[in-house]
């Protein structure tokens, strides 16, 4: 059985396409060479090709294709044979890097809007109210209200928060004096309904 993995929906060999050589016809002379018990190396699939061997070897796809259907690999065979290992090893590596990096910073915005709403709001309240600044203030209420910072704003937004906010904090839910946080809430929210209405 050939070992075509990832060339299987592949229709043209990117180096070969001008000689109209195409991924079914290697597999052909692949499959060939192993009914006829030949060696499957890349000078035997060039010779069935009717190409150079160079042409394989300067194509890394078709290279692959070729070693990925060895059953042996000897001499240089095998050093290119452990070097393609190592190499598609390092590129699943890669791969499941990039994906973490993409984790970790949706991890790390996520953080920084928790911990802004839950902490640094107090810093931003007093920057607002000592130099009058009318984003440091929105960001404020922003994080009063715990609303992410590029998030689109709406009066429908705004009083749905408001509301689960209020709903939340109020003093019969609770059992606890929060007047001044709902105070908060109450200042951030018609701040952001004077600029978003």
């Amino acid at each position: 059985m050939l070992n075509s993995g990832k060339y299987a929906n592949k229709v043209k060999i990117p180096a070969l396409e001008d000689l109209g050589i195409d991924v079914s016809r290697v597999l052909r002379v692949i499959e060939s060479l192993k009914v006829n018990n030949r060696e499957i190396h890349p000078g035997a699939v060039a010779l069935e090709l009717g190409i150079p061997r160079s042409y394989i070897y300067e194509n890394l796809d078709l290279l692959e294709l070729v070693y990925s259907n060895m059953e042996k690999a000897f001499g240089h065979d095998k050093l290119i044979f452990e070097l393609l290992k190592n190499k598609n090893r390092l590129e699943n590596k890669i791969k499941k890097l990039e994906k973490n990096i993409l984790q970790k910073d949706a991890e790390a915005k996520k953080n920084f809007n928790d911990g802004f709403s839950q902490g640094a709001s107090l810093n931003y309240e007093k920057k607002a109210s000592q130099n009058d600044l009318s984003f440091a203030k929105e960001i404020w209420a922003r994080s009063i209200m715990h609303l992410e910072l590029d998030q689109e704003l709406d009066v429908t937004i705004l009083k749905k928060k408001y509301r689960n906010l209020v709903s939340l904090l109020h003093p019969d839910v609770t059992n606890e004096n929060t007047n001044e946080m709902m105070n908060k809430v109450q200042e951030a929210y018609n701040y952001l309904l004077s600029i978003y209405s």
